[in-house]
């Protein structure tokens, strides 16, 4: 995956966990976290299934390989 697509996978999945409505500040922040920032954040979301709401599937299919995550 390019650092774009981790970044927007990574702003959905956080979306997911915190209800949050569309924040180009917060967007921002999480596209200029490095790469194995992103990575970590993500397996931890996916790990821990932080969600307020359940994330799509596709998402989450693509979290789990990114990650290497398949609990």
């Amino acid at each position: 995956m390019k650092k774009e697509e981790i970044s927007e996978l990574m702003y959905r999945l956080y979306i997911a966990c915190d209800q949050a409505p569309y924040d180009t500040d917060v967007k921002e922040l999480i596209q200029s976290a490095p790469i194995k920032m992103q990575k970590e954040f993500i397996s931890r979301m996916i790990q821990e299934k932080l969600w307020d709401i359940h994330p799509d599937e596709e998402d989450l299919e693509a979290a789990r390989k990114l990650t290497g995550y398949d609990g």
